[in-house]
């Protein structure tokens, strides 16, 4: 699901990667979900927010803690962020929903890391199709 300007142009302000990693979340808005958290996977991530699934469909702007971990630079960077919840689609009826959220704390050391991640990840996606294409 993305966000069309009028051209068919996706207008975010940040460039997403595909990115597959286990995600802990719950809502800050129900405290149970501190000592229960959801855990599920990453489908993609940028500097700006992230989407997952889901296994409860949040409100629109509900606030959630989320906890992941990415690696960098052959270092595992340990993240636990606050994320807005900007969109969800439901995928499976009950059961899993498409969770877009964007992030509402990063410090500029946890943007600048997540900026690495993304410049790893499009590089990486680079050269591999530059190796298909021989």
């Amino acid at each position: 699901m993305g966000l069309l300007d009028g051209t068919g142009m996706e207008k975010r302000r940040y460039i997403r990667v595909p990115s597959h990693f286990p995600v802990r979340y719950y809502s800050v808005e129900d405290t149970s979900g501190m000592e229960n958290p959801y855990e599920s996977m990453s489908d993609n991530i940028s500097v700006g927010g992230m989407m997952f699934f889901a296994e409860k469909q949040f409100r629109i702007n509900e606030l959630l803690r989320l906890e992941f971990k990415l690696e960098i630079r052959e270092r595992t960077i340990n993240f636990s962020v606050f994320g807005r919840v900007v969109w969800t689609d439901e995928v499976e009826m009950g059961r899993l929903y498409n969770t877009g959220v964007e992030f509402q704390n990063l410090s500029q050391q946890q943007k600048d890391e997540l900026g690495l991640f993304v410049k790893k990840s499009l590089e990486e996606k680079k050269k591999l199709q530059e190796k298909q294409k021989l």
